[in-house]
């Protein structure tokens, strides 16, 4: 079982925008690792995120390249703030990847 996580490209700066969606530099810069994880062959089954529009900006990017097979899925307890631990049994399924 493979888990990759993966954050959020750099977003536009806090008080600057309400929705915090990634910057040109950050769908750059996502665009760039997600094809550099498609030619690496990277396979993933489904891509969860966590309901913020720069990870769901993320995901979409990332999905592009890798079309797993489950989509994307929004999923709480991978927020900043959130305790991980909590979230582990829904990272289970093989090939994962959070953002």
């Amino acid at each position: 079982m493979s888990i990759y996580l993966v954050q959020h490209g750099l977003s536009i700066a806090e008080g600057t925008d309400s929705e915090r969606k990634l910057t040109e530099q950050g769908i750059a810069d996502v665009t760039r690792i997600a094809s550099v994880a498609k030619g690496y062959s990277v396979n993933v089954n489904r891509i969860m995120h966590s309901g913020k529009t720069r990870a769901l900006m993320t995901a979409d990017i990332f999905s592009a390249y890798l079309l797993p097979p489950q989509g994307i899925t929004q999923i709480s307890g991978i927020g900043p703030m959130d305790d991980v631990r909590n979230s582990r049994a829904r990272l289970i399924p093989r090939q994962t990847l959070c953002t």
